[in-house]
């Protein structure tokens, strides 16, 4: 990929710039206006686009991001291969009669024409369509904003000129000198990409350019790989969408990898007409106004295409733009998507959930909305959620209100962040900073910060329950639960549609610059919270317990257990399950080679619906919000007896070094603090802790491996490779985990083969040649392996060998 070092102006007023340049807020048109339009491009443009196309079984894959479609005669040209596809390639025909093409990843054109596989045969047909933009060429001049592409260019500039019969001559034109060509200087068609980073001239050229007559823009690029180092919204942070978005596509972060048979028909075209969502909300309004019913066969795709929708679009002003009605770039779409809401739609809960599959799209946009509100920050008519009575919850007694006075509170910024080799346990780069406080449902909290915290990085979040739900079939509570705004003034304004706990958030290194901050809160509700050795046992049994918020925290610097009020109101101590946690936390530390005192604690939270599994790391941790997982979370005496194997588990994934894991570890040397746990801190002896680790167990399990050949490359996982750690800590003792993690530690590169270096450190650390142990188990060893471990000891105590002798 290519990056631009050129410094832009802020994306969002890049994007008012280039949507007004557009005229992008008109009126609506009527659904048969957008449906007539796009059928007749359709069926003119995809046969050109998919010419000599039957099928893309066997041509080349890359994980590519789709596209939105808003423009009127905007349509999808490949879909993705998942269960809810999208386009991973998308055209549009512009109103001047310029079209545009956009590929979700650059490899797709820039491998042109190597293989002659149907994704060459596309890139090919690209240029052919963008060339027929003007009828009637004797020539046709495409460049390429880097030389990177040119020799895909010339190959593909080759082909078209025999497809067409026609003289083709390609070059590189820097996106620079680009925006300062004109009349017969400029290209026919222009191949950008999403590397870029376009300045306001150049998106204002680009946009002139494809808004001329007879012009074509092709685009390539994904922006998933962006996403990991940017929390902007895509549409007005990603530099493309500047230029994307005017013309009626947006480039998302998500990714699909494969492709749909390509199926379109003219007798097929209602199903692609709802992949545009222009067309799918005119057709959702009509409904909504009785004008025209929409089919029950088309909820599915109008529902899928809407909620894409939904997932990157901004809120209906940016806060690095007045808040004028001509700086409100999105206004217009919001409008729309309000109308066809159903007002009468239900509450989405636990016990009310909402099936997303076969809704009404109508239905769908109620929790939908909420979702995008809250994911966006976005106050404008801000108002509660019909659905937060349900979840995450209202203050009890629900007519509590707000503390009448300010609330000041000092912030802890010193943050050094998460050791590098243990990426399970969720971002690194920042720490959540609990208040103590709740910012209740559609209700704007005001916030205060002290000079020093502007501009720093720092967060103020509303919500706790991270998991993006979206893609679920069933939600059982509004799918996106978090919002959060940088900390860019001294007094800011915060709420959400659905309410939640509130957090600062800070990103690591501050404290040199920023230290200790004061940051005064109005207009918060207050929660129970615990700061282990610090909140005042008569004040906790009294009255903070007793907090009106629906949410509390234990918090014993270790670990933070995030948990509904309910949970603890007839928690009169929390110190004995402080005390409790604190052994955990610790005996893990010490296992891991950490020091105690962490440089974050743990975050533990139970939610209605998880993003996946019964519970999953991360930070936080997350939990299904049941009973049973509040006795594992919050009761010492059930823990003491039964265990708490599901929490020590996820706790054991955010421990787990990079470098150690290879295939078949992934959930099976996690298990290995759960073991650790419940038999070191607990007391619990083998037989006691869960019935698929027991020797008994592991014994069967070890027998059934071997006596299928110790297929170690597809069988070798879970329960059978956690015996195999077992018995290197029964013949080490639990201290040579601890040193094999040190090990890792102090290792300077990352392993080029995991397997190897596993056999040879563990080795080392136990100062015995184990590669007969391991060999036994099936593992791969190198000879390299073997002749670096060959002057150590034997085993003399290896396990696998009795077994083998035993038969």
């Amino acid at each position: 990929m290519r990056l631009s070092m050129k410094i832009p102006l802020p994306l969002a007023v890049l994007l008012l710039i280039a949507l007004q340049l557009a005229g992008f807020a008109k009126a609506q048109p009527t659904a048969a206006a957008v449906g007539d339009a796009l059928n007749i491009t359709m069926a003119s443009a995809i046969p050109v686009l998919l010419k000599n196309i039957s099928t893309f079984s066997g041509a080349r894959t890359f994980y590519a991001s789709p596209f939105v479609m808003y423009a009127s005669r905007g349509f999808p040209v490949v879909l993705g291969a998942s269960s809810t596809p999208h386009a991973v390639v998308a055209a549009a025909q512009l109103d001047s009669g310029s079209r545009v093409v956009a590929f979700g990843h650059e490899s797709m054109v820039t491998g042109c024409c190597s293989t002659g596989d149907a994704i060459d045969k596309l890139a090919v047909n690209a240029f052919n369509w963008l060339s027929g933009s003007q009828p009637g060429r004797t020539s046709l001049k495409i460049a390429t904003l880097s030389s990177s592409y040119s020799t895909a260019l010339t190959a593909i500039g080759k082909a078209v000129a025999s497809m067409l019969k026609i003289t083709v001559t390609t070059s590189v034109l820097t996106v620079d000198k680009f925006a300062t060509a004109a009349g017969t200087s400029l290209p026919d068609i222009y191949w950008i990409d999403s590397y870029t980073t376009y300045t306001a001239a150049q998106v204002t050229a680009l946009l002139s350019f494809a808004n001329k007559t007879g012009r074509g823009l092709i685009v390539t690029g994904h922006a998933w790989y962006w996403s990991y180092s940017h929390d902007e919204n895509p549409l007005t942070g990603h530099p493309v969408n500047a230029v994307l978005w005017p013309l009626g596509l947006g480039l998302t972060t998500d990714y699909d990898s494969g492709y749909q048979e390509p199926s379109y028909t003219a007798k097929n075209s209602s199903r692609w007409l709802f992949y545009n969502a222009n067309y799918t909300l005119c057709r959702v309004v009509e409904a909504a106004r009785g004008v025209r019913a929409l089919e029950s066969t088309m909820y599915g795709p109008a529902s899928e295409c809407l909620n894409q929708l939904l997932t990157i679009l901004p809120g209906q002003y940016s806060p690095a733009l007045p808040a004028t009605a001509s700086n409100k770039p999105f206004q217009p779409l919001w409008d729309f998507l309000f109308q066809a809401k159903n007002a009468s739609a239900p509450a989405v809960g636990p016990n009310k959930p909402f099936t997303v599959k076969g809704a009404h799209p109508s239905m769908l946009l109620e929790p939908a909305i909420d979702a995008a509100i809250t994911r966006n920050g976005d106050i404008t008519n801000l108002k509660p959620s019909k659905s937060a009575p349900l979840y995450p919850g209202m203050p009890f007694p629900n007519t509590s209100k707000p503390s009448p006075d300010p609330i000041t509170l000092t912030i802890n910024t010193t943050y050094t962040g998460v050791m590098m080799g243990m990426p399970m346990s969720g971002s690194g780069d920042q720490v959540w900073r609990s208040t103590g406080l709740y910012a209740p449902a559609g209700a704007i909290v005001n916030v205060t910060v002290e000079a020093k915290g502007v501009g720093k990085g720092l967060l103020v979040q509303v919500g706790a329950h991270t998991d993006w739900l979206d893609s679920k079939d069933v939600w059982y509570r509004v799918p996106r639960a978090v919002a959060s705004w940088k900390i860019n003034s001294a007094i800011m304004s915060v709420g959400s549609p659905l309410g939640g706990l509130i957090f600062i958030v800070v990103p690591k290194g501050l404290m040199a610059t920023v230290g200790s901050l004061q940051i005064t809160i109005r207009g918060a509700l207050r929660a129970p919270y615990y700061k282990h050795n610090v909140t005042a046992a008569a004040e906790w049994a009294n009255t903070i317990r007793y907090y009106p918020a629906p949410w509390a925290e234990l918090d014993n610097g270790k670990i933070v257990l995030m948990v509904p009020s309910a949970a603890i109101r007839n928690m009169t101590d929390p110190a004995p399950l402080m005390e409790h946690w604190a052994k955990v936390m610790d005996g893990m530390a010490w296992l891991s080679n950490m020091s105690p005192d962490r440089p974050r604690a743990e975050r533990f939270l139970v939610d209605a619906d998880i993003s996946a599994g019964w519970m999953h790391n991360g930070y936080p941790i997350m939990a299904y919000d049941d009973p049973g997982v509040w006795q594992e979370l919050l009761n010492v005496t059930y823990v003491k007896k039964a265990g708490a194997w599901g929490p020590f588990h996820e706790l054991g994934h955010n421990h787990q070094w990079s470098d150690m894991q290879f295939s078949g570890t992934g959930e099976s040397f996690n298990n290995l603090f759960s073991v650790y746990t419940e038999m070191e801190v607990l007391g619990f002896t083998s037989t006691q802790i869960h019935s698929s680790a027991t020797p008994t167990a592991r014994a069967a399990a070890r027998k059934k491996y071997l006596s299928s050949g110790a297929k170690w490359s597809t069988d070798w996982n879970v329960w059978v490779a956690l015996d195999t750690y077992l018995q290197l800590q029964e013949g080490f003792g639990w201290s040579f985990y601890r040193n094999v993690f040190a090990a890792y530690q102090k290792a300077t590169t990352s392993p080029t083969n995991a397997v190897q270096t596993w056999i040879q450190v563990t080795s080392k650390v136990a100062n015995r040649n184990l590669v007969p142990f391991y060999s036994a188990w099936g593992f791969p060893v190198s000879q390299a392996t073997k002749d670096a471990v060959s002057t150590l000891p034997a085993w003399t105590a290896n396990p696998m060998t009795k077994i083998a002798k035993s038969g």
